[in-house]
């Protein structure tokens, strides 16, 4: 089974927002992933982490494989510098805190979005 069937959400930031014409789009890795977390719905974002979490429970050889198939137009080793694991962590933090804003604003009455 391919990553993507595995994680359907990550395979949607990888497909949609770091797709082959990705630097036309956003001037970085952080703005995509910025569009990303910003556009997905709460249960999307929510499903993210849940993916996210999955992802990160793999042993590296697998986790590396993973990120390799579900990532095929960004290499975070050779193109920014970072273990594929720090990585996946960092955009997991990412999107728990914009969750977190969110349910903070939905929590006070403030529109989330």
């Amino acid at each position: 089974m391919h990553p993507r069937d595995q994680f359907p959400t990550l395979g949607v930031y990888f497909d949609a927002y770091l797709n082959q014409d990705w630097m036309d789009d956003y001037s970085d890795v952080d703005a995509a992933f910025a569009a990303f977390s910003t556009e997905a719905t709460p249960t999307e974002l929510a499903q993210a982490l849940r993916e996210f979490d999955r992802v990160l429970a793999l042993q590296d050889t697998e986790l590396r494989q993973t990120v390799d198939l579900l990532s095929s137009n960004i290499d975070p080793r050779n193109d920014l510098g970072l273990e594929e694991r720090d990585w996946l962590t960092t955009l997991r933090d990412r999107a728990r805190a914009e969750l977190d804003k969110r349910e903070g604003l939905s929590a006070t009455g403030v529109a989330a979005y």
